[in-house]
């Protein structure tokens, strides 16, 4: 803002200044990329199948692109908590058994969230990660069966 005097009057000019907005996550951050159908929506699955890929997770990303979820694959079935830690966008999650059923969703979970965990009391043995909402405009529900790209064995 600068003062600028014009005859015996004062005014302040005012310039904008635009918001700082991180740089969203690019898509090739995400790849490999498998294809993966939930309920008739076709969409790509970043995995994570290691104690490495699982820790970070979408931690620290942006933003997922609308046609990708985050995958996680684990050796066997178990009980299995999420956290927002470092999350910087609200998402749904949806945890299933190891037949690929849908035993347990949070939606809409939110980083403000974080220390709290999500997630099922039963055993599960993978977990999907979506943009918030996801599954409020798919019909998809608990019992619902999801054909994984994974093998279960």
């Amino acid at each position: 803002m600068a003062a600028v005097t014009v005859g015996a009057y004062w005014y302040f000019e005012y310039k904008a200044v635009a918001p700082v907005v991180a740089e969203q996550t690019p898509r090739s951050y995400f790849e490999p990329l498998i294809p993966l159908s939930l309920g008739t929506i076709d969409m790509f699955a970043s995995v994570a199948d290691t104690a490495a890929t699982r820790t970070l997770g979408l931690s620290r990303t942006t933003a997922l692109p609308p046609d990708v979820v985050k995958l996680f694959v684990f050796e066997n079935s178990g009980v299995y908590k999420f956290w927002m830690k470092e999350m910087l966008y609200p998402i749904d999650i949806i945890w299933l058994d190891s037949a690929g059923i849908i035993v347990h969703i949070e939606q809409a979970v939110s980083p403000e969230s974080y220390p709290q965990t999500y997630g099922p009391d039963t055993p599960t043995r993978y977990v999907i990660e979506t943009n918030a909402d996801f599954f409020a405009t798919t019909g998809l529900q608990v019992g619902d069966s999801i054909m994984l790209p994974v093998s279960t064995n």
